[in-house]
């Protein structure tokens, strides 16, 4: 009853971590442990824990960690921001089996629009999430970018056109989307093996958790499902989220090879954009992630923040090993960052000395 009087993200619904446990919650490794805090006979917050065994450790997470794009708990709108610390500290003493809690992926203000981050334990990620808000003039925001990525898509589509019928559809049947799931899912691992990148779709579990959500998550999140076909091939898939009038951009998939030229993942984005903003949805989420594509189309950014703490002797050995490799990280970084200015300063440089010397 809780989630039906806050404002949430779809990560947090009962529906979504319903999903998760029936599929890959299943897996023995994971201990779930719900903590409900009450007032009174009023419940204030959730906390939907579960301990994961990993590296012969035991880590406290929020239910679907890896899965959810966002993760946070419920509070009530009753709850004082000031008193958010408070509730996050006896949730986690209460439950004891854990040598550290690693909770990434917190936003920075929840939908009630207040300040999640409170300890020293909490520490800024490196990336934000981007976000569209779809005002009147949305077309106009980033600096022009997204306009030109407009007709860019316009002549795309005129190219598709003469090759067959393009066609931007909802899908609505549970068939319509798990057959288009599935498809989504082969053009998923050809990206993976295109890119170098581990193949989470490996696991069948991941696999059912997707059917799962993408048909059974209930009516506080409403799933949208949609694809880009021309004639009876599908060049692009999406499962995403709208929830209280924000659009989730989840599980976008496209066809390369033949099919890249025409950019069908830039396609589909826009049709949804477009497709937001007349049904009155305010933001356009593209959730995590540092693409490069969502910071052409973002006019604004959430900062994410992780909660890591050691709790036993081990725990807060491997913390503090985490936070040292993040560091020497962001040092990398820095010196990557430092040497492409530096390089950049000295291409626009030299001409301008050359032409003084002439």
């Amino acid at each position: 009853a809780l989630e039906k009087n806050v404002k949430i993200y779809p990560f947090q619904s009962y529906s979504w971590n319903e999903s998760w446990v029936k599929t890959i919650g299943k897996n023995k490794k994971y201990k779930i442990i719900i903590v409900i805090v009450l007032s009174g006979e009023i419940t204030t917050a959730i906390f939907p824990f579960c301990i994961e065994e990993k590296y012969k450790l035991k880590e406290l997470k929020l239910i679907g960690t890896a899965m959810n794009d966002y993760n946070y708990p419920i509070f009530s709108s009753l709850v004082d921001e000031s008193d958010l610390n408070d509730l996050w500290e006896y949730a986690i003493s209460s439950v004891n089996e854990y040598d550290l809690i690693n909770i990434s992926r917190v936003p920075e203000y929840d939908l009630q629009g207040r300040k999640t981050i409170f300890t020293n334990s909490f520490r800024k990620e490196r990336f934000r999430a981007p976000e569209l808000l779809l005002n009147r003039d949305w077309k106009l925001n980033s600096k022009g970018k997204i306009k030109t990525i407009i007709r860019t898509n316009k002549r795309k589509r005129n190219q598709l056109n003469k090759i067959g019928k393009y066609r931007f559809d909802i899908l609505q049947s549970q068939k319509d989307c798990l057959n288009a799931l599935e498809v989504g899912f082969s053009q998923k691992k050809r990206r993976y093996e295109e890119t170098n990148v581990p193949n989470i779709l490996e696991d069948s579990s991941t696999r059912d958790f997707y059917k799962y959500v993408a048909v059974n998550l209930g009516d506080r999140v409403k799933k949208h499902l949609s694809a880009l076909w021309l004639d009876n091939v599908m060049i692009a898939f999406h499962l995403g989220f709208i929830s209280d009038n924000i659009f989730y951009w989840y599980f976008p998939t496209f066809e390369a090879g033949e099919w890249g030229r025409y950019s069908p993942g830039s396609l589909i984005l826009e049709e949804l954009c477009n497709l937001s903003y007349d049904q009155k949805i305010k933001i356009f989420d593209f959730t995590i992630g540092d693409e490069g594509y969502k910071y052409y189309w973002n006019n604004s950014n959430k900062n994410l923040y992780n909660l890591l703490r050691g709790h036993s002797l081990k725990g807060k050995a491997f913390a503090n090993m985490i936070i040292l490799v993040d560091f020497l990280k962001s040092i990398r970084m820095l010196k990557l960052a430092f040497k492409y200015i530096k390089s950049s300063t000295c291409f626009l440089v030299k001409p301008f000395l050359g032409n003084l010397r002439k």
